[in-house]
């Protein structure tokens, strides 16, 4: 059955008021208050996967009615975004714009792969294909429906039959309602494990600083720790040759020591 990702359709440039040739009054996009939230708390261009399911799932908490928690394949999901980039996840990628689809079906756009979709207006539509860009009444329902327009439908009786079959048709992705099974095989299904970074420069950049900077810390650890251990063997050293020292004097060393001058 075609299904339509209903955040991406909403903010298609045709659902736009074009008021005039330099500007559109658009759908004001939902998920932006999501990013600002996450920007605002981790203040980086990257994060641990621990701390974004901490700071998403606080977000959840306070945004929803019931207390909602991240499931385990998105999880998952975000372990393996973080696992193609050197332990950290990019805020502004295309895999996490992916992995926040999944969280917030109904308010995140779904990333598309750059050059596989394109968005054109109405006027363009009908010039590339001399059809109109909406179909009348008569012809959704001979589409979608059961081929009964909806007067013909009035006069049969056959009226909300049409309607009881799309609303049956339409799933949930990714959502709490369904069962761990279905989840993690619909996420699955509409998974795409390609990573395109909006500034992929910079992105990068900052990414290969951050591994640089573990590296280094890594190092530095190991150097104190070299560093602690050469000292307790030096101080272990001194007592043993101490201890050692005082033996070799003996006893008589000492009673010699005591005898009056």
């Amino acid at each position: 059955v075609p299904r339509v990702i209903i955040p991406n359709y909403i903010h298609t440039p045709h659902n736009c008021i074009i008021t005039s040739k330099y500007y559109a009054v658009c759908c004001a996009d939902a998920c932006e208050n999501m990013m600002a939230h996450l920007e605002g708390k981790i203040r980086a261009p990257h994060a641990s996967p621990e701390v974004i399911a901490d700071v998403v799932s606080e977000w959840l908490s306070a945004s929803a009615s019931s207390n909602r928690t991240l499931s385990a394949a998105l999880s998952s999901k975000l372990n393996e975004i973080a696992e193609q980039n050197g332990g950290v996840v990019p805020l502004h990628g295309r895999l996490f714009a992916q992995w926040l689809h999944f969280v917030n079906p109904r308010e995140c756009q779904y990333p598309h792969l750059s050059n596989t979709t394109s968005y054109e207006d109405k006027h363009e539509y009908r010039r590339k294909t001399g059809n109109a860009h909406a179909y009348s009444n008569g012809e959704l329902y001979a589409i979608f429906g059961e081929g009964v327009s909806p007067e013909a439908a009035a006069e049969t009786g056959a009226s909300g039959s049409s309607d009881s079959n799309a609303a049956a048709s339409v799933g949930s992705m990714c959502s709490e309602e369904g069962s761990a099974d279905t989840e993690a095989s619909v996420c699955s299904a509409m998974w795409e494990p390609l990573e395109e970074l909006v500034d992929p420069v910079h992105g990068q950049a900052k990414l290969d600083q951050h591994r640089q900077g573990s590296f280094m810390r890594t190092c530095f650890r190991a150097l104190v720790m070299l560093a602690v251990v050469a000292s307790m063997c030096a101080i272990l050293k001194d007592s043993v040759l101490g201890i050692l020292t005082v033996s070799n004097k003996g006893p008589k060393g000492f009673a010699q020591a005591d005898l009056p001058s």
